[in-house]
Formats: structure tokens, C-alpha cells, sequence
């Protein structure tokens, strides 16, 4: 896979240059743009693709500037010093680096390493990764040639990975967004002042569907509860004997009530509406362990799950951590972390730990569907199971 050796394909809008010199050289510069130096290069082939990325470059007299790789924007790969010997690197995607000296100073890179971005990200760094350019050229270089050596599976409009959500947002997430044209995401909410929101977020033409329903483990309606804080709306109440002395207390007060529909998402299954998905995103404030009780044996074809635990209860009648790990260990799905509450909520609870985010995975996946769980490892930055 050759570059376009114009680099008429080149990104340009994270502060370093390209310009065209003589005989098929370039110049990259830094800019004064405060941040990243660098220039991004799309090819949807680089995708969760192990690459070799050759390319010769030559110090310009006056830089200062290191070069350097990135596996995805913003996480630096290597750094290579103006003499070509290795600084620094991420041993995690860094698989071999070499250079050797050529004619008339210039340097003959060789990276090989695991790509987590739909393009080549390389450019200049300094001590800090992100800095303030002076229009400063810094280096020569010749065009770029890349093979990809490897290429694990990625979600695609024929092969989607397909998500059920309630209460995230999947979509907006940047964490998300290299993989965005092969998620299918069926996202539910009751209420309707959220529905339109996700419907122009999620439009059905790319495969999304939108419920305006609560997920819940019986068909019917349910009151439900608005919180002073939308995030602690639920179909419980708070248990404000529990949350009596925490300045949290006040996030709960009552707003108002409604009544909402509520649905088992195994009786989408059963309609032939929906098949189970691959990843399950929920954060319904207490009433996390009925939504997946929903999903009756779906449950057990579902790879990974992140989810809300409560330590505590919060709501009258809510299920806490130890119901939904054994809930969910009965379906063959294991807590492989869980995330420290956000900053503000552990302060209003008094800066102890009344909930936190679970992410649970499959212990042992089917060959089939090995691709899919490796991907959720790398999303959530877990280590690969034994």
C-alpha cells in the first residue's frame, strides 16, 4: 500500500505542514498552533491492522523537533530522536523499530506496530507531546510506504457489531467513533423528550433503532421518577432514609412523575425484531439488574456487558453489585474491572464509593466471535484473557 505521493490525502489540521520541495522531497513544519504537531493520513485498511511504515527522513538544520509515530490521534507510538535512535515508545504497540544511516544525512526508518486508527498518524513532538510550533521547517522527508502486514477484525456495515444502550451514548463517544459505520445500535429511553435526540443521533437509514421504552424484565408500564439530577431518574425511589446527611440527597429531590411503557428486550428476540447483541451499555440508575434480567436467555449470547453497580442502595427495591455479578456470571459473563466512580458524585456521597462501572466479558468466546471480543478488549483497554 503506497501513500499518495502528493499527500493530496493528508489531514492537515493538527498544526504540523507538509510542503512540496524538490525531486520528490517534502518539508514538515511545526506550526504556532498550540497542540498537537502532526499530520493524520486516512486509509480505512490501517484499521486494527498491524503495519510496517517505512519512510526516510533528514534533520533541516535549524529544527529542534522530535519525529514521531502515533497508533491512534493523540497516543504516541515512538519517538525518534534527529540522530534516529529511539527516545521513547508504547511496548504494547511497538512490535520492532530499526534505522540505518544513509547517504547525505538522511534516515531510513522501519516501524513495525499495531495500528488502532483508520490512517497513518506521524509528525513532531518535543519533551511535551503537545506544543507551540514557530513555522519552524524540521524536517525533510520522502514518501511514506506502507504495508499492512495483519489485519484483525473491524465492524463493517455487512459484519456491524451490533449494541443495546440505555442511558449512554455510544455514538458521541470518541472512543467509539473509528468503528462508527459498523455499529448498530438499538438505544431505549421512555421518555419522549429523549426519543427525537437519539433518533437524529442514531438514524434508522444507518441500521439504529431507537425504543421509546424503558427496558425492563416485564412488559407493561411503570411509573417513573424525575430527579432534580436527570441522571438519577428511575422507575425506584429514592430511598431518602438512605440518603440522609449526603449532599447527594438534594440531587434526588422528586421533580415530577410520569407514567412509561416498559418491554423485555427478549420478547424483541422473540418477534424476530432484534438479535442479541454483542455489547450491552447500561446505566438506568437502580434498575439496572431488572433491564438485564429482560434479556432472559438472550443474555447468554451477549459478549460484554458495562454496567452501573451500586455498593449501596440508593432506590428502594434496586438490586446491588453482588445480584448483578451473580446474574451475570450465570450467563458466563466475568467482571474483568471496575471503574472508580466520577469525581463529583463520589464528592456529593461524602467521598465514599456508592456505585461504579462494571465491565464484564465472556470467559470463553466461540472462534466465531473472537474478533468481536478482542475488539472490546482493546476499547476498554483491557489485557487479553488467558
Amino acid at each position: 500500500m503506497n501513500l499518495p505521493s502528493d499527500f493530496s490525502a493528508a489531514i492537515q489540521r493538527h498544526g504540523a505542514r507538509l510542503s512540496s520541495a524538490l525531486d520528490g522531497v517534502f518539508v514538515l513544519s511545526d506550526s504556532a498552533v498550540s497542540g498537537w504537531q502532526i499530520i493524520e493520513m486516512p486509509h480505512r485498511d490501517l484499521l486494527r491492522a498491524t503495519v510496517r511504515f517505512r519512510l526516510s527522513i533528514r534533520p533541516i538544520g535549524e529544527g529542534k523537533a522530535d519525529f514521531c509515530v502515533h497508533h491512534a490521534l493523540g497516543m504516541e507510538l515512538a519517538r525518534v530522536g534527529r540522530d534516529g535512535t529511539l527516545i521513547h515508545s508504547d511496548p504494547n504497540f511497538l512490535k520492532d523499530y530499526s534505522f540505518q544511516q544513509g547517504e547525505s544525512g538522511w534516515l531510513d526508518l522501519d516501524f513495525l506496530f499495531f495500528n488502532q486508527a483508520p490512517a497513518v498518524i506521524f509528525g513532531l513532538t518535543r519533551p511535551t507531546s503537545r506544543y507551540t510550533g514557530s513555522n519552524t521547517p524540521q524536517f525533510e522527508l520522502k514518501t511514506p510506504q506502507l504495508e499492512v502486514v495483519e489485519s484483525r477484525w473491524t465492524p463493517t456495515q455487512q459484519d456491524p457489531l451490533r449494541i443495546v444502550e440505555i442511558g449512554t451514548r455510544t455514538a458521541a463517544d470518541p472512543v467509539w467513533q473509528p468503528f462508527a459505520e459498523g455499529l448498530r445500535i438499538m438505544a431505549f429511553t421512555p421518555l419522549p423528550s429523549e426519543v427525537e435526540a437519539l433518533r437524529t443521533q442514531l438514524p434508522a437509514d444507518r441500521g439504529h433503532v431507537v425504543i421509546g421504552k424503558a427496558l425492563s424484565d416485564r412488559n407493561g408500564t411503570s411509573p417513573f421518577s424525575i430527579t432534580k439530577v436527570s441522571g438519577y431518574s428511575s422507575i425506584f425511589k429514592p430511598d431518602f432514609q438512605r440518603l440522609k446527611g449526603y449532599a447527594a440527597a438534594d440531587d434526588f429531590q422528586l421533580v415530577s412523575e410520569s407514567k412509561v411503557e416498559t418491554c423485555r428486550f427478549d420478547a424483541f428476540v422473540k418477534q424476530g425484531d432484534a438479535v442479541p447483541p454483542d455489547v450491552i451499555r447500561i446505566n438506568a440508575p437502580g434498575f439496572e439488574y431488572n433491564a438485564l434480567r429482560g434479556f432472559g436467555d438472550a443474555l447468554d449470547q451477549v459478549l460484554a456487558v458495562e454496567v452501573q453497580l451500586y455498593v449501596y442502595p440508593v432506590y428502594k427495591k434496586q438490586k446491588l453489585l453482588g445480584d448483578i455479578v451473580d446474574l451475570l456470571e450465570s450467563s458466563g459473563l466475568l467482571l474483568r474491572r471496575a471503574l472508580p466512580p466520577a469525581k463529583r458524585p463520589y464528592a456529593r456521597f461524602s467521598n465514599e464509593v456508592m456505585q461504579m462501572t462494571g465491565l464484564f466479558m465472556r470467559k470463553r468466546p466461540s472462534d466465531e466471535s473472537r474478533g468481536r471480543h478482542e475488539l472490546m478488549e482493546e476499547i476498554w483497554g483491557l489485557p487479553p484473557a488467558p
